[in-house]
This record gives structure tokens, sequence and C-alpha cells, in this order.
């Protein structure tokens, strides 16, 4: 008798002899039917904002990165059409660095970046200003943009370097599971 229902668990398997594994008749029609499959949750309007904030900060912090960039190149008197094409990913990772901080809640650490930051934000302010007031070759305009491109770059490494170094020391770790 017990030979007879392991022979019969044997024909209801997997032949995984065969090329590819194969099942002659399906046993478990209880996986495959759709009563047996839950609802998807429902996703409240808070919920929505709270799971695709880090993503949508991510993408405005970095098209202000971009942003100060291009502004920062149309302040030189000689362009340099290759260097915000060259320093467009880092600028990214950059924004994303600033964003990724923000939304852990990381703000002691991002103090010195964002003053940075601020600072390149006030020098393209006024750059931008200047620029409508003067003509020619303009000595304080292309201080203001070294200065500026400088302090970009210093502020967009300084983020990527602290994400890093924040990931490193506090991994990020999935919730809970909800029971």
């Amino acid at each position: 008798m017990q030979e007879a229902g392991r022979a019969a668990k044997i024909a209801i398997m997997a032949d995984f002899t065969a090329p590819a594994p194969s099942e002659a008749a399906k046993i478990g029609d209880y996986l495959h039917a759709r009563g047996h499959i839950p609802a998807a949750p429902a996703w409240s309007p808070t919920d929505l904002v709270k799971r695709y904030l880090p993503l949508a900060l991510g993408v405005l912090f970095a098209m202000g990165a971009m942003a100060l960039a291009f502004q920062t190149r149309a302040s030189w008197s000689s362009h340099r059409e290759w260097v915000v094409p060259t320093a467009t990913p880092l600028l990214a990772i950059g924004g994303v660095s600033l964003a990724y901080m923000v939304a852990r809640g990381k703000i002691t650490s991002i103090i010195w970046p964002a003053g940075f930051l601020f600072v390149v934000i006030v020098l393209t302010v006024f750059n931008a200003w200047r620029g409508s007031i003067s003509t020619g070759h303009d000595t304080a305009r292309n201080v203001m943009t070294i200065f500026a491109a400088i302090l970009l770059g210093i502020a967009v490494v300084s983020l990527i370097i602290t994400m890093v170094v924040t990931e490193v020391k506090d991994p990020a770790k999935a919730p809970a599971p909800k029971t």
C-alpha cells in the first residue's frame, strides 16, 4: 500500500530527467487560482508621497545642480562647452546623494556640503545680477564664476563622500514586515 502511494507521488512530480523540468499534471491548482491571490495593498496619498519622496527629491536636486552648472558656465567669457557634459554624471549623483541624505533624515551630516551649495547659489544669483548691469570684460564676474565652479565641485564631491560614509557606518535597513 505504501509502495503504491509512493509510486503515485513520483508519477505526479516533476520529471527532472527531461531537458526542461516539467509536470505532466499540475497538482497545485490552489497555487494558481486567482481567488487565492491576495489583493494589492491600498496606497493612500500620504503613503505614495513617503514612497516616492526620495526619488522626487533626487531628481529635483540633480536638476538644481545641473542648472547651477549651466548658469555658471554661461557666465564664462570663453565658453568651454565640454565642462558641463563632462561633469553631468557627478552632478546628478551629487543631487541624488543630497536627496538620499535628506530622505534618511541625516541633515546634520550634510551641513557643510549644503553650506557650500548655498554659497554657490548666492554667487550664481549675484553673478547673474552683475551680468545684467555690466557689459564687456568684468573681473568681478570672472571671480564669482571661478569660486562658484570650485565650490560646486567641492559640494558635489563632499555630498557623494558623505553619502558613502553614512551608508557604510549606518546602512539603510528595510522596514519591519507588517503583521
